[in-house]
């Protein structure tokens, strides 16, 4: 991928913790409308990865670019309004508001202008107009997540960063939430997904990073880093034969 088709671009980037490195010089960029896949044991610098792209981590060295501009340890509040925006492993809903309140809310505060999905639209896409006037609180972990994703797509951004969201769903809630993200990426807008669920990755992204103790060991396809030496020794192991 040539630099002027890159939407983000993160330069060598180190994130020290005291003497551990989290992430060693890593590098990588993603386009506009492109899935690109996370992956690596725990451990491996994963979500570090993503708070230092979205602001919760300024990175101890090394760069992130977005749209052109230097975004290195931009506050999240700021990178909202600029297009880049998140899930979490764990939702973080405001759990005595409702759906409706929670995406409106996101909306109002954390937007980039006018949406091209309404709000409307965001409730039936993630299918939770059901839910629209129901308290946060009442969702089950499923949902919960779908509100995440409400919560993000209610900004206008043109950066997801979704960290394990395939968590506890089950099989036909992986195969609309892959649905849901695929067509996201349709619409143009670029997605960096962190997932261990490899079936997942296959259905959502266009191709993968692996990383192993805060560096990257490979890049390409999914199918290809199945039969890559180095992706099996140290993470994938018999599993990179399955599927």
């Amino acid at each position: 991928m040539s630099h002027k088709d890159a939407l983000l671009r993160v330069e060598q980037v180190v994130m020290r913790f005291g003497g551990f490195r989290a992430l060693d010089g890593v590098s990588f960029r993603v386009a506009a409308g492109e899935a690109l896949g996370l992956l690596g044991p725990n451990g491996s610098g994963k979500t570090t990865c993503i708070n230092v792209i979205s602001g919760v981590y300024p990175p101890s060295a090394g760069r992130v670019f977005f749209a052109d501009r230097d975004i290195t340890g931009k506050a999240p509040n700021l990178l909202a309004r600029m297009g880049i925006n998140r899930t979490f492993q764990s939702p973080r809903p405001f759990l005595s508001l409702t759906v409706r309140e929670n995406v409106e809310l996101a909306a109002a505060y954390g937007g980039r202008g006018s949406l091209p999905m309404g709000i409307e639209d965001i409730l039936d896409f993630l299918e939770l107009r059901e839910f629209a006037e129901k308290p946060a609180e009442g969702l089950n972990s499923a949902q919960q997540k779908r509100l995440d994703l409400a919560r993000a797509l209610a900004t206008n951004p043109r950066l997801v960063l979704i960290d394990e969201i395939a968590a506890g769903l089950n099989p036909l809630e992986l195969r609309k939430m892959a649905q849901c993200l695929r067509a996201l990426a349709s619409r143009g807008i670029a997605l960096l997904v962190v997932e261990h669920l490899l079936s997942f990755l296959e259905e959502v992204t266009d191709r993968v990073i692996v990383l192993n103790a805060g560096r990257e060991i490979f890049e390409g396809s999914l199918r290809a880093a199945r039969h890559d030496q180095e992706v099996i020794r140290v993470f994938l192991g018999t599993a990179a034969h399955a599927g």
